[in-house]
C-alpha cells in the first residue's frame, strides 16, 4: 500500500530543534504536509530559542518548545532530565506520523520511544551528515512527506510568516558573525573581520545607514566594528528573535555569510548579498530568494569543501579571505540602486 492509499493521518509531528537556518529551510515541509493532508493537525517540536520563530509559521497549529541546551549539551542528570521532559511532552500527542528533520538517528529513537510508529527521517539511508550537492536543502525536507522521497520542486516554498510586515527602510544590515550554534562554531564560513570593518566604513562614507545585527554570541565582531567605525549602529545581541526578523524584513539590504540571517531574509523576501566560501550556494539558497552570491571559491579547486558535517583541513580560508572588499562594496551599491563608484 502506497502512502497516498493509506488513511489520512489526524495528527502529525515535526521534530526540528536547531539551527536557525536549518529550521527555516525545514519549513518547506509545512506546505508539503498541507498539500497532502489539508485537514491534519500539525505540531512542530523545536528548541526553546527558536519557538518564537516557528510560532509565526503559517500552517503550524501548535509549537512544542524543547529545552535544547540541556538536551544537547547538558551532562549527567541535567541531560537525562531534559530527555525525559522531551519524551514526556512528545509522548502525550497521539501522533500518527512523525517527521525528523535531523540526520542523527537518536532523534528518530526519541519519537519511536514516544510511541510513534510511522517515523520519517531527513536523509534516511544516506551516510551520516551527507548532503545533496545539486539541489536546495528545502527540497530535501519537503521530500520526507511523500514517503518515497519524491517532490514537485515547483511547489516547494518556505513557510509564510504570520503577522504584519514592516515597511522597508533605507537600512543596510551587516551580519558579521553567525555560523554558530550550540553544537559547533563554523568559523570557516565567516569573512575576515578586517574586511567587515572596511565594508562598514565604505558604506557609512557613502551616506548609508548601517546597522550591525546578530546574536549575543557575535558581540566581539560587533564591538570591533563599532569601535573602528563609530557611525554604525551596533544592534548585535540587543534584539529578540522576533525583533530581528522584523528588522530584517524592513531592511533595504542585508549583507551576511552563509548563516541564519541569510535564511531569515529568505523568509521575509529581503534582498541579500551573501558571502559564500566553503559551502555551496546551490544547497543553501532558495531558488526563489532575492540573493546575490559573492565568493572567491570559483578560482579554487578545493572549494566548496563542506559535506554537511566536515570541512577540508584549512588554515588560509582563501575562498572568503580572497573576496575583496571593493568587490563586495560594488555589488552592494548595485543592489542599493546606486552604481556610482565610492
Amino acid at each position: 500500500m502506497t502512502p497516498s492509499q493509506m488513511a489520512s493521518p489526524r495528527r502529525v509531528l515535526v521534530l526540528k530543534l536547531l539551527a536557525l537556518g536549518d529550521v527555516i529551510m525545514a519549513s518547506t515541509i509545512i506546505g508539503a504536509i498541507r498539500r497532502q493532508w489539508p485537514e491534519v493537525h500539525l505540531t512542530w517540536a523545536t528548541g526553546a530559542r527558536l519557538a518564537p520563530l516557528v510560532s509565526r509559521f503559517s500552517g503550524v497549529d501548535r509549537v512544542l518548545a524543547i529545552d535544547e541546551t540541556d538536551l544537547l549539551t547538558g551532562r549527567g542528570l541535567s541531560r537525562v532530565a531534559a530527555l525525559l521532559r522531551a519524551w514526556y511532552a512528545i509522548g502525550r500527542g497521539g501522533w500518527d506520523i512523525g517527521f525528523v528533520g535531523h540526520t542523527d538517528t537518536r532523534y528518530k529513537l526519541l519519537l519511536a520511544f514516544a510511541g510513534i510508529r510511522d517515523v520519517r527521517m531527513h536523509r534516511e539511508g544516506s551516510p551520516r551528515g551527507s548532503l545533496p550537492t545539486d539541489r536546495w536543502m528545502g527540497f530535501e525536507y519537503a521530500a520526507m512527506v511523500s514517503g518515497d522521497g519524491g517532490v514537485d520542486e515547483a511547489s516547494v516554498e518556505l513557510a509564510q510568516l504570520q503577522g504584519p510586515s514592516p515597511r522597508r527602510t533605507r537600512e543596510v544590515l551587516l551580519a558579521p558573525g553567525g555560523a554558530r550554534n550550540l553544537l559547533r562554531d563554523d568559523h570557516l564560513r565567516r569573512w575576515p573581520l578586517a574586511h567587515w570593518v572596511q565594508l562598514a566604513g565604505a558604506l557609512c562614507a557613502a551616506g548609508e545607514r548601517v546597522v550591525l545585527i546578530g546574536a549575543p554570541e557575535d558581540a566581539a565582531e560587533g564591538t570591533a566594528i563599532a569601535e573602528a567605525v563609530p557611525q554604525v549602529e551596533n544592534a548585535i545581541g540587543k534584539t529578540s528573535l522576533p525583533q530581528l526578523i522584523d528588522r530584517v524584513a524592513g531592511a533595504q539590504l542585508l549583507i551576511t555569510h552563509d548563516s541564519g540571517t541569510l535564511h531569515v531574509a529568505a523568509l521575509t523576501r529581503t534582498p541579500v548579498l551573501a558571502l559564500f566560501g566553503p559551502t555551496n550556494p546551490v544547497q543553501f539558497v532558495s531558488p526563489r530568494a532575492a540573493v546575490t552570491v559573492a565568493s572567491a571559491a570559483a578560482s579554487l579547486a578545493c572549494a566548496p569543501c563542506y559535506n554537511g558535517r566536515h570541512y577540508a583541513p584549512c588554515t588560509l580560508n582563501r575562498c572568503l579571505a580572497d573576496l575583496g572588499v571593493e568587490s563586495v562594496v560594488a555589488s552592494a551599491r548595485v543592489l542599493l540602486g546606486d552604481q556610482s563608484v565610492l
